[in-house]
């Protein structure tokens, strides 16, 4: 039985409040009553009323806990599509407290990226799902499974040189000396490089001003990479046939090898060409 005015009850065709689930009658419509074994996973710290007071609709939400004391809130509607079975247990959801990421591996945590759409105490600690995580090191962002990460590891794309990013690993951030001797004639700039990288740039020596190629990789500072200074080219003003026997011009013979294509400042003195001489 219920008590409504008269122009109400004919405004709603006489429908009974109670089997609309509008009004709450305990023992009739209540939550404990249409759905019982929603006492076994009513949260009586969390949720403000007990399952008997509270109608059984199914879009609203509620807090609940399984026997193996695993927390999530959910519709009424999901719990009992799913059979009344704790999504927590079936890995479907996390609990913040016990399954969390934040709960099992706090140090671990402290690296979940803010710029993720959730956040630590959201993502269960054993997903193989990627997320953000901000490198303690270099302190960038970069994707990475959270099953697959620990403390320490070496997944940060930026430190273990897997991934260029200009400004965080770039060459004049990681041996600014180096990129000193970076030519201005190579189509990057020393900060759109990596010192791991393994294809070929132009370098200009710092002692001799020689310019030469020579991969990225290869390189150091104070290496014998310079082909002038290794004595492997001929580097007019420094090394050349002409630099160190200057006297070898009065019998250069000139006509003849200037035919050849072969000049006394472009060769090395160790150089096997045959070559023209004038006998003095």
């Amino acid at each position: 039985s219920f008590v409504r005015p008269i122009i109400r009850h004919v405004e709603l065709n006489g429908q009974c409040p109670i089997c609309s689930g509008t009004v709450l009658k305990k023992g009739s419509n209540d939550l404990a009553t249409i759905y019982p074994a929603v006492i076994l996973f009513w949260d009586y710290e969390k949720n403000e009323k007990r399952p008997d007071q509270v109608l059984a609709t199914l879009d609203n939400s509620y807090h609940f806990v399984c026997s193996n004391g695993h927390h999530f809130k959910c519709t009424l509607r999901e719990l009992v599509e799913n059979d009344f079975h704790c999504p927590v247990c079936e890995g479907k959801r996390v609990d913040p407290e016990k399954t969390s990421l934040q709960a099992l591996n706090p140090e671990l945590a402290s690296e979940f990226s803010v710029n993720n759409k959730s956040t630590a105490s959201q993502i269960a600690f054993d997903t193989s799902r990627k997320v953000l995580w901000t490198c303690p090191a270099c302190g960038e962002d970069y994707l990475y499974p959270v099953n697959e990460r620990k403390i320490g590891d070496n997944s940060c794309p930026y430190c273990n040189h897997t991934k260029l990013k200009s400004g965080v690993n770039d060459l004049t951030i990681t041996n600014p000396q180096l990129a000193s001797e970076f030519s201005p004639r190579n189509d990057k700039k020393a900060n759109e490089v990596g010192e791991w990288q393994v294809y070929e740039v132009y370098w200009i020596c710092s002692k001799c001003g020689t310019e030469y190629y020579a991969k990225i990789r290869d390189r150091s500072v104070g290496d014998a990479s310079c082909p002038a200074c290794a004595g492997k080219k001929a580097q007019a003003g420094l090394n050349s046939l002409l630099d160190v026997y200057p006297e070898i011009q009065d019998e250069w013979a000139e006509n003849e090898n200037t035919l050849l294509g072969i000049f006394p400042d472009e060769i090395l003195p160790t150089s096997t060409a045959r070559v023209w001489w004038e006998c003095k």
